[in-house]
């Protein structure tokens, strides 16, 4: 599970941290809503998985 979700929001590190890594444009163009939501619902995942593997539930 944890290899999974961290491919899902490796693809939003550098392209939304750094708007000189698209050829036109910048994050905001490339970006929706929908987007974000499910990065942040990933990102959650990752953090419940995360405490539950250092015992702090």
């Amino acid at each position: 599970m944890k290899i999974y979700l961290e491919k899902l929001l490796d693809r939003h590190y550098l392209q939304a941290r750094y708007i000189n890594t698209f050829n036109v444009g910048a994050p905001v163009d490339y970006y929706t809503k929908e987007d974000a939501e499910r990065a942040l619902q990933e990102a959650e995942k990752i953090v419940e998985y995360c405490k539950k593997e250092a015992g702090n539930p």
